[in-house]
């Protein structure tokens, strides 16, 4: 028997996510001089939780001495802003680590392996399950499930999400874990709607903007449910997060209801949440245009492969076993994309991409899988379908993966003021070598060198399964993938050509200096220069 890549089991799904997981850990997005406030006052709670034995921060804010906007002050007390579910998730694994002297590693190793233990290694797993679904939704096409898990996890906000301590992803993962058990063709025991129920419900104790999303798998839930055991098991799994995050309101903020938004300590923050329910109106133009299409956080500017997902829902309508699943498909997507287009503070603060929409990406990719399916009885093959998987497709799965990619390597911190962070500070950052630290403490160049020959070979390997399982040859569609990422980057950049603001210039330098860049003579500013054919230097 001869050695090669099948033999080695190179060809496994497996050695893809070994691959995807080296590219996700490569970079480490932390800085000893700057705690982002929405990451940092997680990790804050699970220090003073696990360490001090309070649900308060205070003791982790006297420790790290970085004042911190995130806080909710109540009895005089500061507390956690946010949902605590993925804290709450970490910090098992925290006292765990303790015993191994955890407490003794610099707060930026312990902060990077919870992240990496409790939100990367995850979502491998959750990447895996999406496969397998993917695969039921094509029709058991191998090779379609494999590039639109790619898709996913590469050419989407789930790449950096997944990296970062927030808890959007986190609650991806587990809306995927959950619908992954109730998922069709398949009988949903007792210990499945228990553990569904659990899955969904821990969502939105990690994200509480969450909650329409888990509603609709619910009632979706209750539909797959065998019978009246099963549902009630359902409900029951559904309770024991609900019943943590309710106690963890009443013991912080003095009832159950008691939500840590109404307590919010910044004023402009304060403010803006005391709108409507807890920041939450009617939908507005702004929130909608600016969290779907604009270059400042729009999900199809950034994942233009979103932007097929009504022809995904529509040729999922026609997939044999998947009656109840579309429903819960489409009103997840939907329902959670609605609900926060009449948030006020839909920017996000300090971040790429629109993040509030991160937890049902997984609900607005899968569809897609649907295109690929061979017709049923009495249909016939739809143009429109063959264009836009061989063609089209490709071509926006490659412009997102570059640019989520490239925030990966640089800085993912925008302040909200600058309007396309891809161009005025992603790229300008990159441009001049300045990369954020790595696992292996490279400097920049030979950083980005080994991370291109990472990210070559998971392509390479991704290219040869696919070219195995196609019918046609791919060689040609791949070049015509590249002129349409092209294609588009370009009109990215002529149709709303970056400006070349002053804020964007202030946050370029400050972020050189967070990130303890080399210091350079001048700052080439090729992106914007695009549209005005000069190249600008400034000192």
């Amino acid at each position: 028997m001869g050695i090669g890549p099948k033999n080695l089991g190179l060809r496994h799904p497996g050695f893809g996510l070994l691959l995807l997981f080296l590219v996700q850990s490569f970079y480490i997005q932390l800085w000893p001089t700057f705690h982002p406030a929405n990451e940092s006052i997680r990790f804050y709670f699970v220090e003073s939780l696990v360490r001090d034995g309070t649900l308060s921060v205070d003791p982790a804010l006297e420790r790290y001495g970085v004042p911190n906007k995130d806080v909710s002050i109540h009895d005089g007390r500061a507390y956690m802003d946010k949902a605590p579910g993925v804290a709450f998730a970490v910090a098992p694994l925290y006292v765990a680590l303790r015993t191994v002297g955890f407490d003794s590693l610099p707060w930026e190793m312990r902060w990077f392996l919870l992240t990496l233990l409790g939100l990367t290694i995850p979502n491998l797993l959750a990447t895996a399950l999406f496969f397998r679904l993917g695969r039921d939704l094509s029709g058991g096409r191998d090779d379609v499930a494999l590039g639109l898990a790619a898709a996913y996890a590469v050419a989407t906000p789930a790449l950096l999400y997944s990296t970062l301590f927030f808890g959007h992803q986190f609650a991806a993962i587990l809306f995927l874990a959950g619908f992954y058990l109730l998922r069709p063709a398949t009988v949903v025991s007792s210990g499945a709607a228990f553990t569904a129920g659990f899955l969904i419900s821990f969502a939105v104790a990690s994200e509480y903007q969450a909650v329409l999303a888990a509603a609709g798998l619910a009632v979706y839930g209750m539909v797959r449910a065998v019978d009246w055991r099963g549902r009630a098991m359902l409900v029951l799994g559904g309770l024991v997060p609900a019943a943590i995050v309710l106690g963890y309101h009443w013991l912080s903020f003095g009832g159950p209801l008691n939500f840590p938004y109404a307590y919010k300590g910044a004023e402009e923050l304060a403010e803006m949440h005391a709108q409507g329910l807890f920041g939450f109106v009617w939908p507005y133009w702004e929130g909608g245009h600016g969290q779907l299409l604009s270059a400042r956080r729009g999900l199809i500017y950034s994942a233009p492969i979103t932007a097929l997902w009504p022809l995904g829902i529509i040729r999922m309508w026609r997939a044999p076993g998947w009656r109840a699943a579309r429903y819960a498909v489409l009103f997840v997507g939907l329902a959670h994309t609605i609900l926060l287009t009449g948030y006020l503070y839909w920017t996000g603060g300090y971040c790429h991409g629109p993040r509030f929409l991160v937890p049902v990406l997984p609900f607005m990719v899968l569809p897609l899988a649907a295109l690929w399916r061979p017709p049923g009885e009495g249909e016939t093959p739809r143009a429109i379908s063959s264009v836009v998987r061989t063609w089209l497709f490709p071509g926006l799965a490659l412009v997102g993966a570059l640019l989520h990619l490239a925030v990966l390597m640089s800085f993912p911190y925008p302040r909200e003021e600058i309007q396309a962070p891809f161009y005025e500070l992603t790229f300008p950052l990159l441009l001049q070598g300045c990369t954020a630290p790595n696992v292996l403490g490279l400097s920049s160049g030979p950083a980005m060198l080994v991370f291109a020959l990472l990210v070559g070979g998971a392509a390479l390997w991704l290219f040869t399964r696919l070219r195995a399982g196609a019918s046609r040859p791919i060689a040609g569609r791949l070049l015509v993938a590249v002129a349409v990422a092209l294609a588009i980057i370009l009109a990215q950049l002529l149709v709303a050509p970056p400006p070349d603001s002053p804020a964007a210039r202030r946050w370029q330098n400050e972020a050189r200096e967070l990130m303890q860049c080399p210091p350079i003579a001048a700052t080439l500013v090729p992106i914007s220069a695009i549209s005005s054919g000069t190249l600008k230097v400034r000192t």
